[in-house]
């Protein structure tokens, strides 16, 4: 049985057994309706590694960037967002993929030492395309250091509507499962979770940065102009430069804190249109 196959198989068992001893007839326009709504989600965000929006205008769509956190020098040039093909991407692509249903997809970052795995699942259900998962996983390349660390973003942008998360954390981030709710002309009310996962997250003694938790998740929220909201690499660097900046004086060249530390964003949840979630990861994601 095919990965795909596997992602999909308690589904479907599940759909069969509330089938069972039913019987339902569907006029054409009902079939042409149900095969447009599965086709509404997907991974339409063609020049990204992985982003996912509906077959709107407008609307809400996600994203995903990532990059190691083990060199000062290093890290602005191997951070990910657009697709590159060069000597640090030795190759990406659908493994697995149907457009009505979901696929399976490979990242092989050499730069990052790291192979990510994105596997996107489609749930028919709804007015609006019914619902989607993503599962994102990464296994360190043979050769990487057992303590490679990589810091993972996802980009949540509602273009038109309102996206807020439905708790403040505390002040070093989140701890558990992530819940934003959200509505719009193209969506209604709709509900997104970002799931705690499993994963080693880095630690660190640095009094000066103390506040920053590895094992925490954060989220920075915002409301950029509409022009830019498209830019999120660049709103994602620069928010990371907002976080360096206060304590550029104060830490010690010769003795510095641990690079995902400084590079890491304060806890700024609320209302916005822009939702940056961020999480520091220890080994394998």
């Amino acid at each position: 049985m095919t990965r795909l196959a596997q992602l999909f198989s308690a589904a479907l068992a599940l759909g069969a057994a509330l089938a069972q001893g039913q019987q339902s007839v569907l006029s054409k326009e009902e079939v042409g309706r149900l095969n447009d709504e599965s086709l509404f989600w997907g991974p339409y965000k063609s020049n990204l590694y992985f982003g996912v929006r509906p077959k709107s205008p407008k609307g809400f769509w996600s994203s995903l960037m990532w990059g190691g956190v083990n060199s000062y020098e290093r890290t602005p040039h191997v951070f990910r967002y657009t697709c590159e093909q060069g000597e640090d991407i030795h190759g990406y692509g659908w493994d697995e993929y149907d457009a009505r249903t979901g696929g399976v997809q490979t990242i092989h970052d050499d730069g990052n030492q790291v192979d990510l795995t994105t596997s996107f699942v489609k749930f028919p259900g709804g007015d609006h395309g019914g619902s989607w998962a993503v599962r994102i996983k990464g296994d360190l390349q043979p050769g990487a250091p057992a303590d490679t660390k990589t810091m993972l973003f996802y980009y949540l942008n509602e273009e038109e509507g309102k996206l807020a998360p439905t708790s403040m954390g505390s002040d070093g981030g989140f701890g558990g499962d992530i819940e934003f709710k959200g509505s719009s002309d193209v969506l209604g009310d709709y509900k997104v979770v970002i799931t705690k996962g499993k994963g080693n997250h880095p630690t660190s003694n640095d009094k000066i940065l103390a506040h920053r938790d590895g094992e925490k998740t954060v989220i920075h929220s915002l409301h950029p102009e509409e022009d830019v909201a498209w830019q999120a690499k660049q709103i994602v660097f620069g928010r990371l430069k907002e976080a360096i900046e206060p304590f550029g004086e104060k830490i010690d060249a010769n003795n510095p804190p641990p690079v995902w530390q400084v590079y890491r964003m304060e806890n700024l949840p609320g209302p916005g249109k822009i939702q940056i979630i961020q999480r520091d990861l220890r080994r394998a994601l």
